[in-house]
Parts: C-alpha cells; sequence; structure tokens
C-alpha cells in the first residue's frame, strides 16, 4: 500500500468536516418542509370576464388547405410546357361490326360507336353499308367486306 503524504492527510481531515456541514444543512431544511404545487391560477373575476368576452370577438386564425392540384410544380415551366411524349401510332387495329341500321340514313355500330357512310375509323374509311355488311377502305387502297358480328384485325406495315 501507498503512504498518504502528511500534507494531503491534514487537507483532508480539514475540509471533511466542512462539507459533511454543509450538506446536512441543505438536506434537512429540504426534507422537512414541502412546498405545495399550485395547479390553479386564481384570476379575479373581472379578468376572467374581459378574457371570456375577448375570445368571442376575436377571430382565430384557420389554417390554409392546400389541394394537391393547386401546388405549383417548381421543376414545371408553363412557358416551355412539359415534357413532350412522341406519339406512337397503333400498327394494328382491330374492328368489330356489332349492328347495321337503316332507319332515314344507313348506319352502323362498330366498336361501340355509331358511323355513317365516308365517316372514317382512324385510318380506314368507310366506303358502303348495306342490309348486313359493311365495306372498308384500308390505307392501302384494299376493299374490306365486314359482315355483322365480325372481327378484323388491320395491320399498318
Amino acid at each position: 500500500m501507498k503512504k498518504i503524504s502528511l500534507k494531503t492527510q491534514l487537507f483532508i481531515l480539514f475540509w471533511t468536516f466542512p462539507v459533511l456541514y454543509l450538506g446536512i444543512m441543505l438536506y434537512y431544511p429540504l426534507k422537512k418542509f414541502s412546498y405545495p404545487i399550485k395547479e390553479e391560477i386564481r384570476i379575479p373575476e373581472e379578468h376572467r370576464q374581459f378574457i371570456e368576452a375577448s375570445r368571442k370577438f376575436e377571430k382565430s386564425p384557420k389554417k390554409k388547405e392546400y389541394s394537391i392540384d393547386s401546388i405549383k410544380n417548381p421543376f414545371y415551366n408553363e412557358t416551355q410546357g412539359g415534357p413532350k411524349l412522341a406519339s406512337i401510332e397503333p400498327l394494328q387495329q382491330t374492328i368489330r361490326l356489332t349492328s347495321v341500321f337503316n332507319y332515314e340514313k344507313k348506319s352502323c355500330l362498330i366498336n361501340g360507336k355509331l358511323y355513317r357512310e365516308g365517316d372514317k375509323i382512324g385510318k380506314l374509311k368507310i366506303l358502303k353499308i348495306g342490309d348486313y355488311y359493311v365495306e372498308i377502305l384500308s390505307p392501302m387502297g384494299k376493299k374490306i367486306r365486314l359482315e355483322v358480328g365480325a372481327i378484323y384485325t388491320f395491320s399498318f406495315n
């Protein structure tokens, strides 16, 4: 064991009692006396009435609500426009002749839409509507005859 010098022993002996005394003096009053915490602030009735009256007439600010559509895109410049997508025309077009009508003018129902003679379906042109068939002109100049209920796929190559 290492010996403690005389100077260190006197230092410890001298300061032990004042530190112990100070600790006891601080601990004892805190232990004996408890201070109640007031949970409620007491305001005179006149002031309370004034506060309630001012709340009635005060307009509370409303939070602004934004819809997603109204938020501006910081990366989009209106003068330049958005990115331009290349238009791709379908290489195939499927049509289905559902029915033929002969009311005032001859008409037919193709792909759920009503067409008359001379109308165009994309690149296809309706030449003639018969009693139970439709003649269509393809872009290559070929005449195709569709009967009611027929499904035909044109390929543009």
